[in-house]
């Protein structure tokens, strides 16, 4: 399912809710004065949708992104930066995205910023707030694992070498001009490593031997590791 994590916490409170008993009005009155502000990104067969919900007049509004702003119903990544979120989507194969401003309301895409090759095999997209991240196996099948970084402003990029021996990758977390990118090598072992976005550098490996490592960024802005 599309949904990013991001969102999976509206989606429990709202399951929440619905269990609430009736019979409690006291314990249901403090449960909806606790409803925060939320936004969902949904799908049906033929569209994308995003619904809204205000608290304060207890009322949700659902907007079609699909008709609004042409996101592609069947795009493969959603990624989200602050208030930006990305749709990234392949066709004919090369890679686009929509980029949709949660605040403002505008949407641009940024259609063919690159091509599967013979040299290259996408692995996957993310975002940073004004470049593009593709992270890549080249040669293809190879383990040698790479990012090509794209300014969305001025369209140029570079390609960085990030690790070699790759057998697989997890879903990156970007956050605050670093990229953190885990991995298995071909010695089943587990392997993070923190990328610069702003010069291009790898800021540190971390080696978890056999222990699959799960991570988030707290509210402090702080790396925790499980």
């Amino acid at each position: 399912m599309k949904i990013e994590k991001f969102y999976l916490w509206a989606i429990i409170m709202a399951f929440l809710l619905g269990c609430s008993s009736d019979d409690n009005s006291i314990a249901e009155a403090e449960t909806e004065d606790s409803i925060p502000a939320f936004e969902l990104i949904g799908e049906d067969e033929s569209s994308i949708y995003r619904y809204q919900y205000d608290p304060f007049s207890e009322t949700g509004s659902t907007a079609n992104l699909s008709q609004e702003d042409n996101v592609a119903r069947n795009y493969i990544t959603l990624r989200q930066v602050n208030e930006v979120l990305s749709f990234f989507s392949l066709s004919a194969g090369s890679f686009s995205l929509v980029q949709k401003n949660l605040l403002n309301n505008s949407a641009t895409a940024i259609d063919d910023f690159i091509s599967i090759s013979p040299e290259r095999s996408i692995i996957y997209g993310a975002t940073s707030e004004t470049q593009i991240l593709m992270a890549y196996y080249s040669p293809p099948n190879s383990g040698q694992l790479g990012v090509r970084t794209l300014d969305i402003a001025s369209g140029t990029f570079v390609d960085t070498p990030l690790a070699t021996n790759v057998f697989d990758t997890s879903v990156p977390l970007y956050f605050g001009q670093r990229l953190f990118v885990s991995y298995l090598n071909n010695t089943n072992q587990y392997e993070m490593l923190v990328f610069n976005t702003a010069d291009l550098t790898i800021v540190r490996t971390f080696e978890f031997g056999d222990r699959f490592p799960s991570f988030f960024i707290n509210e402090a802005g702080n790396l925790v590791l499980f």
